[in-house]
């Protein structure tokens, strides 16, 4: 199982390498995000996202988006939702509806290792 995982977060990287090579070369900025959750009882939990990214030194505002999510925990490693995406661009808005999965396998490798669908 370690091998598998290993195998995986290794090609990761590879994918990780060229979408970073496929960046502006001058293109110097900043991302950041902010998360807020809350247990709503019953295995029902909410959250509030909210990310930027800056480019051009810093200088410009790319896009930013909120992602507000209503979710239920089966177990202590496996949940699943739904959120919504608002994502303003400078002279465009975009709406996604999105559904997810998400296994969390933490005692595999002793660090945490998230499996989403």
């Amino acid at each position: 199982m370690r091998r598998i995982a290993a195998a995986v977060f290794a090609s990761m990287l590879g994918f990780s390498a060229l979408a970073q090579d496929a960046g502006r070369a001058d293109d110097f900025g900043g991302w950041g995000d902010i998360q807020l959750s809350k247990n709503l009882g019953g295995g029902f939990y909410t959250s509030l996202r909210a990310e930027y990214r800056c480019k051009n030194g810093w200088s410009d505002l790319d896009f930013w988006y909120l992602r507000p999510t209503l979710g239920y925990r089966f177990t202590d490693w496996l949940s699943a939702g739904v959120c919504y995406d608002y994502k303003q661009y400078r002279d465009e808005v975009k709406h996604c509806g999105l559904a997810f999965v998400t296994g969390t396998a933490e005692h595999v490798l002793g660090a945490g290792l998230n499996i989403s669908l």
